[in-house]
């Protein structure tokens, strides 16, 4: 039903703004008026959904470290000195370390859930988190 309601609401509001602007002879103008209308609208009612990829093990801390790493490669290519060159080598050994451990610790756990559904006799969820 929520799912109904903001499809009318994103359409109401598409028709509203597509209302609102003029209309154009050239065909491309038009068109970019209108996906303009239809991005805006979006954005506005719907949202933007991330994509989380790696939402399993890049928390905070990797994001620090990565953040650190690419600060330093920054500085690195803006002024290439022996001390930059190091401090950058260093920052990504560091977040290099730190996200391998993060996914090896998250597919540890994994393992160690399809072994425990397996040892449990519990073959359904073992099925489904191996093909998980």
């Amino acid at each position: 039903m929520e799912n109904k309601d903001k499809e009318n609401e994103y359409q109401e509001h598409i028709t509203g703004k597509l209302r609102q602007i003029e209309r154009k002879q050239d065909v491309n103008e038009e068109w970019i008026n209108i996906k303009n209308v239809i991005l805006e609208s979006a954005n506005e009612k719907v949202g933007e959904q991330r994509k989380e990829r790696n939402r399993d093990w890049y928390d905070e801390e990797c994001q620090i470290a990565m953040k650190e790493k690419n600060d330093a490669r920054k500085k690195c290519l803006n002024k290439e000195t022996q001390k930059n060159r190091e401090e950058y080598e260093e920052k990504r050994k560091i977040a290099t370390k730190l996200c391998r451990r993060k996914k090896r610790e998250m597919w540890n756990k994994k393992t160690e859930e399809i072994k425990g559904a397996n040892i449990k006799k519990n073959v359904r969820k073992f099925y489904k988190k191996l093909k998980k």
